[in-house]
């Protein structure tokens, strides 16, 4: 019986005790860290408030599943007994994002083998709140959002900072999702609650970059790579046969069952150690590359991740070549672990484009065209405004051509008092 189900929570005074002495706990916990919050980990509070996470029914995900993407729809029956029932993990959540450090603890040795449990947590519990902020909204709550939509913003920042690939996603997709929400309200809110969202805005995207996740990302492959090549060898010649680590390598890949896959991990028996070592060099070569690719300006990085992405696709015949000939694997540990990047660095322009709309719309809301326009340059961005029957959209160019990243503002609903 899991004690942290909310459903168990409804109907066992056992879950009753638990939670309190959890939530009693985190209280002891904070108080402690007056003194010196620099130095409380906030993953402790944030592991807390994903045990306190309810344990939907199959009635209540229907309930989530059913929920308008149009924000000026009105929400579905409910919805507030869903906001209720994670009132636990909520309440836990909002002290947390008040921390500054947060270390997940990550065991960056396992490789790819590395189990990432608190991610997923994160994108659900961020979804939890962002939904209470909603129905909160429709309320005429706006104070009560605000708090949870920089709760969901706090913990979008907090996932970031292992620095991960996948944590960067997960931290965009929490980060847009909130601030689409936030956007379709800000015309209904005042000033002071614009200036809070926009300080959280500020904080929660300070010192994440792609670069950092693909320097990460060779720390924690590369790494493992090394050490496990080198357990793998130890006593072997050059010419020995490398070919059962390479196997296992092929065997966390997702590849097509086939004649054809079959044939190349057959194949791989023929490499040797000295063969297999550098290929592992030219794998962190590339990443080095990617690493450097990484520090230019968006529209320096199209360029040569285009000529990157060409190198690589040549390198897949000539790695099939190399082994059938016995000369060696080429660049296929690049081919099989390598990121798409170029495919991720659309991805992070979008998002700091998005970024940026956010905060020129908290900026210049309630000033018309003109406060747009104002606060754009203040912010060195070009912005596009363009009237809607329920508010206004903005928009800005990308480096792709033809793309732009758009934002709208207003129509959120509200229910009738």
């Amino acid at each position: 019986m899991n004690l942290f189900s909310g459903g168990v929570m409804a109907k066992s005074s056992l879950f009753g005790v638990w939670g309190v002495l959890s939530l009693c706990l985190m209280g002891t916990q904070l108080a402690a860290q007056e003194s010196s919050p620099r130095n409380w980990n906030a993953a402790v509070n944030y592991w807390q408030a994903f045990g306190l996470m309810p344990e939907w029914t199959e009635d209540e995900k229907k309930v989530r599943e059913s929920l308008p993407e149009d924000f000026s729809v009105s929400l579905p029956a409910g919805v507030k007994e869903l906001t209720e029932r994670s009132g636990a993990a909520l309440k836990a959540l909002e002290p947390a994002t008040r921390l500054e450090k947060c270390d997940w603890q990550l065991d960056i040795a396992q490789g790819p083998m590395l189990v990432l449990p608190h991610v997923q947590k994160a994108r659900e519990l961020a979804r939890q709140s962002d939904l209470r902020a909603r129905y909160r909204f429709s309320q005429g709550d706006s104070a009560g959002a605000i708090d949870d939509i920089r709760a969901s913003l706090g913990l979008s920042r907090a996932i970031g900072k292992d620095q991960l690939l996948i944590s960067m996603l997960v931290q965009i997709a929490i980060d847009r999702e909130s601030m689409n929400l936030a956007a379709a309200y800000l015309p209904q809110l005042s000033e002071t609650e614009r200036k809070q969202l926009l300080d959280v805005c500020q904080q929660s995207r300070a010192g994440t970059a792609l670069v950092d996740s693909l320097r990460m990302e060779k720390k924690v492959f590369g790494g493992w790579l090394k050490a496990e090549f080198e357990k793998a060898t130890a006593g072997k010649g050059a010419e020995e046969s490398a070919g059962e680590f390479l196997k296992s390598l092929w065997a966390l890949a997702v590849m097509p069952p086939g004649p054809e896959a079959n044939a190349r991990i057959e194949a791989l028996s023929k490499v040797n150690v000295e063969m297999a070592r550098k290929a592992i060099e030219e794998y962190l070569a590339d990443c080095d590359e990617m690493i450097r690719i990484g520090e230019l300006d968006f529209a320096q990085r199209r360029s040569e991740l285009a000529k990157f992405d060409q190198e690589l696709q040549k390198a897949k015949v000539e790695v099939r070549k190399a082994i059938e000939e016995e000369k060696g694997l080429g660049r296929q540990l690049s081919l099989l672990l390598l990121p798409s990047i170029s495919a991720i660095s659309e991805t992070e322009e979008a998002w700091i484009a998005r970024g940026k709309l956010f905060q020129v719309a908290l900026k210049g809301t309630g000033g018309g065209e003109s406060g747009i326009s104002a606060a754009a340059k203040e912010l060195g961005i070009k912005v596009d405004y363009s009237a809607k029957e329920k508010g206004f959209e903005l928009s800005t160019p990308l480096t792709k051509e033809g793309k732009v990243e758009k934002l709208s503002i207003g129509g959120g609903y509200r229910a009738t008092k």
